[in-house]
């Protein structure tokens, strides 16, 4: 017979394991955690403290890996270690740093070595550049107004950009679950299992909400969006942090990459309800330079300690079979690149041993399809194509080496000693040019330019050094320029060549040098290139080339007005065989639109107070501008855009330049989104189609989640994610209850899935399933402290895309 002690104790392993097997939804449903105890004594059970929101002006980021990153152009270092033998990655307690950032593929920024959230600061307004030369104007074609609100004022917004009304979320994460304290007042009595026990982390991640069907409105800056019913989502828990969104290979494998600070990195492959699948284990480091996928499906991870000297690569399959591929010195500073037959390449830091916490340039590496590693300087730039192949300019000292891989074969060219080379330039049939330029001992100039088909090529020399490129269906066209002397004083002489396989077709002497280092090109190959013209403030001059080479001058009635715009998805080149060019002239700002023949076709006037960016084309050609509306002193106080063809102007969107992303992002759609900022975190997003209507009203976001494009070398930060339709999506992770995950349809911001911040303060951007019908976010679960996961893990959220609903 059992004595009344042993029954009791008996009870309590009974509780435990019910709870532990999932068994009782009452016991899973409540806040707290019941655990079965003896009659004679007190029981006591204690809910988990729900940590404390966080606030909209957090930084959300990734883990920054360096202090610095040179310019590419610097001298590298060479390693002495490149071949050491492999070695243990040490784990670390310490904080992980974020992740490299860049704001733009031509810039490359430094960044400060601090694992604190990273503060926001607005870039400062692109500043505009005037021409002033005066010259004999011919008198232009009669003006005509864009389709514009009241001209004579600077234009008022015409919607109210108010954030999504509060919803009622889908499901809500169930932290008090993942920090259980069952306080008893037996010494004997059975322990409550630890936290971070692998047992309940199992049974937790298998615990999925599924509520009914809700019908869900949300409010954005042009009224209430129809009601959609909402399906049901999956939230699913894992321990750690995220390192990045979910990835999908090619194949459709979904692989999560996650880790903790305490044990290392983890990757788990999961189904579309965020179901785990498999996993591979701890696997020892932390992830640097982000997890890419092979074409075969197959995960890459390079993991090394938080200061480590040396790198592993790993590949994960969709079984969670882990396998070491090689080991390299020093570690990854920027993202992973993958080509199209699955070689790898990125570029390594080191520790500099005379700083705590700064580093010095390693080496540069190719890892082949094969896995063999392959060692360059470190200041190389890589461009690769669809078909494989892979082209790399290595610089080092005077000398530079062009070396190309395709599935063909292999190349080196060893470039002109002490030759400045460019990045390899790919054009849109995949044809490749590289540019060398070389100044001779007698103050000469000029220009190779090394056209490559596969491992084949062919060499042109041109009059000049190299400027601005423009990339057509037909070749790449080229700006070259020369001075007197040594020193570029910003005058001169310029040189548009037309390059391809057969050589290079160059234009006559243009006087003077381009203002704002752009030029258009149009289908017919005409050439329209607005010069600078320092003699003048009243007059402004474009070099028209025709397609053989001959330039007209035109002669606009002001000076020349050019802005930079950073735009993604855009096209190279107009529909229409017409130039665009800015001036200022009576007060207000013109586009000069030009014939072939240099005639000024026409004149659009801007809205008065509007200064228009250089002209930009959509995927199908059509021309925009995109205007801004400068306070007293001179910050964008409002923006707006102009389809120039049409005349057609979208609504004043009140804000200046949103901070980290691109202004303009067309969608693989064809419809494009201009963003603007407002206060604090705050995003605006309006979408328009080729002719200038808007296609998707005016919405705000509180805390938008930014996204990173992997198409080069620094790659870009943008708000908005795309899924497969088209469709673009934004995390709101906002502390207010509107967070969410919104698409963005022509109705407004449409709520797919409501977020429930919990406090967290680390989030990741939506990605896709590769049959487009499911989206997947991550975020933190709680704030936790550092780099390492809040009290709950993360929680993955697995939603229906609107193409289902």
């Amino acid at each position: 017979m059992t004595s009344e002690r042993a029954r009791d104790m008996y009870i309590g392993r009974v509780g435990a394991l019910a709870l532990a097997l999932g068994i009782g939804s009452a016991i899973v449903a409540v806040p707290g955690v019941a655990w079965a105890e003896p009659d004679s004594t007190s029981a006591t059970s204690q809910n988990a403290t729900s940590p404390s929101a966080g606030t909209a002006a957090e930084k959300l980021s990734r883990p920054r890996l360096f202090k610095n990153r040179p310019a590419k152009d610097a001298p590298a270092a060479d390693s002495s270690d490149a071949d050491d033998p492999v070695t243990d990655l040490p784990t670390s307690k310490k904080k992980r740093p974020a992740l490299t950032r860049s704001t733009s593929r031509a810039e490359k920024a430094t960044e400060p070595d601090t694992n604190e959230a990273e503060t926001i600061e607005r870039p400062s307004v692109a500043p505009t550049a005037t021409d002033d030369d005066p010259v004999e104007t011919t008198p232009p074609a009669e003006a005509e107004s864009a389709t514009a609100p009241d001209k004579t004022d600077p234009p008022p917004a015409t919607g109210a950009d108010t954030a999504p009304e509060p919803l009622r979320p889908l499901a809500k994460a169930l932290t008090t679950l993942f920090t259980p304290r069952a306080l008893t007042s037996e010494d004997d009595a059975p322990d409550s299992p630890a936290a971070s026990s692998a047992l309940l982390w199992t049974v937790l991640a298998s615990v999925r909400r599924q509520p009914t069907d809700e019908i869900l409105t949300a409010t954005n800056a042009s009224g209430v969006v129809a009601s959609r019913r909402v399906q049901a989502a999956a939230v699913e828990t894992f321990p750690g942090n995220a390192y990045q969104s979910p990835i999908v290979a090619a194949d459709g494998t979904t692989y999560l990459a996650t880790y903790d600070v305490n044990t290392g990195s983890t990757v788990s492959i999961i189904d579309r309800d965020g179901q785990v699948l498999a996993t591979s284990g701890t696997i020892d480091g932390f992830v640097r330079g982000g997890a890419v996928t092979r074409p075969d499906g197959s995960l890459i991870v390079v993991t090394a300690a938080l200061r480590g000297n040396r790198s592993t690569i790993r590949s994960i399959d969709s079984d969670g079979t882990v396998t070491n591929l090689a080991t390299v010195s020093g570690v990854p500073d920027l993202q992973v690149r993958t080509g199209a037959d699955g070689s790898l390449y990125f570029s390594t830091r080191r520790p500099n041993p005379f700083d705590p916490f700064g580093t010095l340039p390693n080496r540069y590496y190719r890892i082949s399809p094969t896995n063999t590693v392959q060692s360059l300087p470190y200041n190389t730039s890589l461009s690769l194509t669809p078909d494989g192949g892979a082209y790399l300019v290595s610089r080092q000292g005077a000398s530079s080496t062009l070396r190309v891989y395709t599935p063909t074969g292999n190349r080196t060219i060893f470039l002109p000693f002490g030759a400045t080379a460019g990045s390899p330039i790919v054009g849109q049939d995949g044809t490749v040019y590289v540019t060398a330029a070389q100044r001779g001992l007698f103050g000469t100039k000029t220009t190779r330019v090394y056209t490559l088909d596969g491992t084949t090529s062919t060499t042109s020399t041109v009059t000049g050094l190299p400027g601005a490129t423009v990339v057509t269906a037909d070749g790449l066209y080229l700006e070259t320029f020369t001075f007197p002397g040594t020193t570029d004083p910003g005058t001169g002489t310029t040189y548009i060549s037309m390059i391809t396989a057969d050589g290079a077709r160059t234009s006559d002497p243009i006087t003077g040098r381009l203002a704002g280092f752009t030029f258009q090109v149009t289908d017919d190959g005409t050439v329209y290139a607005p010069l600078l013209d320092p003699s003048s403030s009243a007059t402004g001059r474009v070099a028209v080339v025709s397609p053989d080479g001959a330039v007209t001058t035109a002669t606009l009635p002001g000076p020349i007005v050019t802005r930079t715009v950073r735009t993604d998805g855009a096209a190279t080149t107009g529909s229409q065989n017409v130039g665009y060019v800015n001036y200022r002239a009576g007060g207000i700002d013109h586009v000069a639109v030009l014939d072939p023949d240099g005639t000024i076709a026409r004149t659009i006037d801007l809205p008065a107070g509007a200064t228009a960016s250089t002209v930009f084309f959509g995927p199908d050609g059509a021309a925009f501008q995109l205007l801004d509306y400068r306070g007293p002193e001179g910050q964008t106080t409002a923006r707006q855009l102009i389809a120039l063809e049409t005349g057609t102007l979208t609504e004043v969107v009140q804000g200046g330049t949103a901070p980290g992303s691109f202004d303009v992002v067309f969608g693989p759609d064809g419809v494009g989104y201009f963003l603007t900022s407002g206060d604090s975190t705050t995003t605006k997003v309006l979408g328009f189609d080729s002719s200038g209507a808007t296609v998707v009203p005016l919405s705000t976001f509180v805390q938008p989640v930014d996204a990173q494009t992997n198409d080069g070398d620094f790659p870009e930060n943008q708000y908005l994610s795309f899924a497969p339709d088209g469709t673009a999506y934004v995390l709101d992770y906002t502390v207010q209850p509107t967070a969410g995950v919104y698409a963005l349809t022509s109705s407004g911001a449409q709520l797919v899935q409501p977020i429930d911040r919990a406090g967290g303060v680390r989030a990741t951007a939506p990605t896709f399933s590769k049959d487009g019908t499911t989206g997947f976010v991550t975020i933190a679960d709680g704030p936790g402290p550092g780099p390492g996961p809040g009290p709950g893990g993360i929680l993955l959220y697995s939603f229906p895309t609107v193409s289902t609903l």
